[in-house]
């Protein structure tokens, strides 16, 4: 006796960074619609409630976007930024269980996105460099690797907050006879609305306080280094060595045959985004030093297509087919263009 057609299962995948949070819900025949927005949801800077408000928020805004109910989705896959440690993925664990409606689900730092959707088997690594930073490999064992991803206690190399921090102090050196004279001091100035650079402590003071949104001014320091000054040219050259060191320290320990092409994959919106290559390219070449083989390449699809990948995965069991993972790709890439418009 004929059996009756079964529709395909839906997945979910979210995305939940130091930034936004995004949602987006498919069929594993590839049939990709809802997407919901959110506000970041990395719980060390906004707090446990605030992080699952926001992702709760996400999850609701693409099931109405795709008048989908929580029973139909069979399967998810979260990238939290701040689960880097046990403990940080058993608090994300215990705030997620109330919102998630998939009974099975996959939990990993948002950093896995950018490898998985980077590549077509989430193996290499991946760097990120955005709001914060984070360096993460997984080789085709399942051994997986971690670096930097705790702010200022780990470096933070190739952030937005640590290129401009980078930035003021050699204003401050070119104000204070240290350094050399470099665009950035004016350009810092006039975007602080400071007289003069050594004025920005003011925004510091106990009775005016305002921290400053120091990702804000990245983009002022690619803009010195298209202009040729030297300081913004050393700073990101530095940045770049130092992500390559990040990267390699990946690479060593989980694909020892240094003639492996393995993938290294860069995401975030200072390796996406930035407008001076100097960075990207120092990093290139110390990477290539040592793996002349290694594929690497900016991220050109949408973090969250990486969990909804993820998801993929889970569902079936195995990779996803590549037929499925193009259309996956293709239909995040036309929703979020359709969103932006």
């Amino acid at each position: 006796m004929p059996q009756p057609n079964k529709k395909p299962p839906w997945i979910l995948g979210v995305d939940a960074g130091g930034t936004y949070t995004r949602a987006v819900l498919a069929t594993m025949d590839g049939r990709v619609r809802g997407l919901g927005f959110a506000d970041g949801a990395n719980f060390q800077g906004c707090g446990v409630r605030t992080a699952q408000k926001q992702i709760e928020s996400a999850i609701q805004a693409a099931m109405k976007a795709g008048r989908i109910g929580k029973a139909q989705v069979a399967c998810a896959a979260y990238g939290i930024s701040g689960a880097d440690r046990e403990k940080d993925f058993d608090t994300v664990a215990e705030f997620l269980a109330p919102v998630n409606p998939a009974e099975r689900f996959v939990l990993s730092n948002d950093t896995t996105l950018a490898l998985r959707a980077g590549t077509q088997d989430g193996v290499g690594v991946a760097c990120i460099a955005g709001t914060g930073s984070n360096t993460m490999g997984f080789n085709a064992a399942g051994d997986h690797i971690k670096v930097g991803g705790f702010g200022g206690y780990s470096g933070d190399y190739g952030s937005s907050f640590n290129l401009t921090k980078k930035a003021v102090v050699a204003a401050m050196k070119e104000w204070d006879g240290r350094g050399p004279k470099t665009l950035l001091t004016p350009l810092l100035c006039e975007a602080l609305g400071v007289e003069e650079i050594c004025d920005i402590i003011e925004y510091e003071f106990w009775d005016n306080h305002r921290p400053l949104p120091l990702n804000k001014y990245t983009p002022l320091l690619f803009d010195a280094a298209n202009a040729g000054d030297k300081m913004a040219l050393k700073i990101l050259r530095e940045t770049g060595r130092q992500c390559g060191d990040d990267a390699l320290s990946c690479l060593r320990r989980l694909f020892p045959d240094r003639s492996e092409a393995v993938h290294v994959v860069l995401g975030g919106s200072i390796y996406q985004k930035g407008s001076n290559s100097t960075m990207v390219d120092t990093l290139k070449a110390r990477v290539k030093r040592f793996y002349p083989n290694a594929v690497i390449t900016r991220l050109h699809d949408e973090p969250v297509t990486g969990a909804l990948l993820l998801a993929a995965d889970l569902c079936a069991g195995k990779t996803a087919p590549k037929k499925l993972q193009t259309a996956l790709r293709r239909g995040v890439a036309e929703l979020v263009s359709k969103r932006k418009v």
